[in-house]
């Protein structure tokens, strides 16, 4: 694999072999964004509210994406929160597909705590977790990428040759503050748009969220 290719598509593990195929842009198939089915929730001040314990987000099809509507306190700061990762059965490197909208508007690396940008143990440069790594590969545009692996511990693990060295892959905290409309109703929708991953490697790329929260301090 030579340089390039590493820095675009980090989903090589044990027995997974890369066979990238002509691109192919992923810019909104799938299922429109699905309500969770509950009444508008509402984020009290200085209040936490859990929006999903678990949920699995799919390319191309079946539950594509999820939609909240909340309403907001009359001042911030406004966080969201979530582990993520993608379904492998091993660990791999880092794949952008996961689109996360406010209102409409994309939350983009700005948006994201420290760290916004992840190390592998083994070298010596990073990479930012919004990017769009995978443009020349059909990737639609910059998207949140995601660590392949088979549970929420094994990329943190020191001797794992995809560890990332700052111990917390798997975890986001984001500022929105600047995308709600506080004192308001808002919409967050969290969208998988790994498309392009099926059709650049043969692999399915299936999102797996946990505590999805959001916050207000």
């Amino acid at each position: 694999m030579n340089g390039t290719l590493a820095r675009i598509s980090r989903t090589v593990a044990a027995g997974l072999a890369l066979a990238i195929a002509a691109a192919c842009s992923d810019a909104g198939g799938g299922n429109p964004a699905s309500p969770d089915g509950a009444q508008p929730r509402l984020l009290t001040a200085g209040g936490y509210q859990l929006l999903s314990s678990s949920t699995t987000l799919h390319p191309t099809s079946g539950l594509t994406a999820v939609s909240y509507t909340i309403g907001m306190p009359s001042s911030g700061p406004i966080r969201l929160s979530f582990s993520g990762r993608i379904n492998w059965s091993s660990t791999a490197g880092n794949s952008n597909v996961l689109e996360i909208l406010v209102n409409g508007n994309p939350v983009t690396l700005s948006n994201k705590f420290i760290p916004q940008t992840y190390w592998y143990s083994n070298q010596s440069f990073g990479e930012d977790y919004y990017d769009d790594r995978g443009a020349a590969w059909g990737q639609p545009g910059y998207l949140w990428g995601l660590f392949w692996s088979p549970d929420f511990t094994a990329n943190d693990i020191p001797s794992d040759p995809y560890a990332v060295w700052h111990g917390d892959a798997y975890s986001y905290d984001l500022d929105i503050t600047n995308l709600v409309n506080l004192g308001a109703s808002n919409t967050i929708t969290l969208t998988n748009r790994g498309g392009w991953v099926i059709s650049a490697t043969g692999n399915t790329p299936n999102v797996v969220l946990q505590t999805l929260a959001i916050r207000n301090f």
